[in-house]
């Protein structure tokens, strides 16, 4: 063998693989009274999304920005980073609503969200989420 071939045995050819991509879904247990059980339902189910959107991607974003824009930002924006919504055990009364929430996040359009907002983050495209990446040893 070599000089250059030990070298890169010795050494490693690291090359990055990218791991699956991790989905971000979350689950809201949700409990709203109101005038009516449509407000109530209505407002649990807004209150379900900030709270998934802010669970699921805090482990990418900066905590106070990311939960600062979140807060401020309309309903109705907010409903289009949500790709998947499933209700279960759905209870109401004349003015009370409650349900378990789950909700998938669409990656492409948070990170395209948290960068138009200013909210630094590390969600990846392609990789887990967060840049990091497997190594694995090539030795050819």
């Amino acid at each position: 063998m070599n000089l250059i071939a030990k070298f890169l045995v010795i050494c490693g050819l690291v090359a990055p693989v990218v791991s699956g991509a991790t989905e971000l879904r979350g689950v809201a247990d949700v409990n709203v009274t109101s005038d009516t059980a449509a407000n109530a339902k209505n407002m649990a189910i807004d209150e379900a999304r900030r709270q998934i959107i802010v669970d699921v991607l805090l482990p990418y974003a900066e905590n106070g920005p990311l939960r600062a824009a979140v807060a401020k930002e309309k309903a109705s924006v907010l409903t289009n980073l949500i790709s998947e919504t499933g209700i279960s055990g759905e209870r109401q009364s004349d003015t009370a609503y409650s349900a378990k929430i789950e909700m998938t996040v669409n990656r492409a359009a948070a990170k395209n969200w948290m960068a138009a907002h200013d909210v630094k983050n590390w969600l990846g495209m392609d990789d887990d989420g967060a840049g990091r990446f497997r190594m694995t040893l090539v030795t050819n």
